[in-house]
């Protein structure tokens, strides 16, 4: 899949939906612009490969320690 698209604008804007045992997150992308339904998904494919995006679905342990 190559090409440019048509896009003239984009955003994130992520929502925090509980702070109870687990936390939601909802993510709405904005894409301004002349897409087709296959660019659309395409973008949100490439939002779901964002590192921070793939760290954050899984469980995130944190060990605290205190330093000597």
């Amino acid at each position: 899949m190559g090409g440019a698209f048509a896009l003239r604008g984009d955003g994130t804007g992520p929502h925090r939906l509980a702070a109870t045992i687990n936390t939601n997150i909802r993510m709405h992308l904005h894409a301004e612009g002349d897409l087709d339904g296959a660019q659309r998904a395409r973008l949100v494919q490439i939002a779901q490969l964002c590192p921070v995006h793939k760290t954050l679905q899984h469980p995130i342990h944190i060990e605290t320690t205190l330093a000597a």
